[in-house]
């Protein structure tokens, strides 16, 4: 799984921000999945998303699996760390080495 992170998802995300017509640097937020704390660290290093803060949960909760993104969404609404108009990228990936990319303006 890691290598599958490593490899691929960076490039599919920078492909999707451009297929958006939006930069690295547009991105306030990412919510991750919530494989596991390394993961997701070496997820962020590897994306550079210079002005996006990354939100986790996985040290509070775990990996919940398929609910993580929606979980460490909620989880940053609530703490009211996401402003209007901010962008969110949302990105999944995991079972069959398949990835799931959304971007919310707030």
């Amino acid at each position: 799984m890691a290598e599958f992170v490593r490899g691929y998802v960076p490039a599919a995300v920078h492909a999707f921000l451009a297929d958006n017509h939006l930069a690295a640097d547009e991105v306030d937020h990412l919510v991750p999945h919530q494989a596991n704390g390394n993961l997701i660290g070496v997820l962020t290093e590897e994306l550079a998303l210079p002005n996006a803060t990354m939100h986790a949960t996985v040290d509070h909760y775990g990996n919940t699996g398929a609910a993580s993104v929606a979980v460490t969404l909620d989880d940053a609404v609530q703490a009211k760390d996401i402003e209007p108009g901010q962008l969110v990228l949302l990105a999944a990936f995991g079972g069959g080495m398949s990835t799931g990319l959304a971007l919310i303006r707030w």
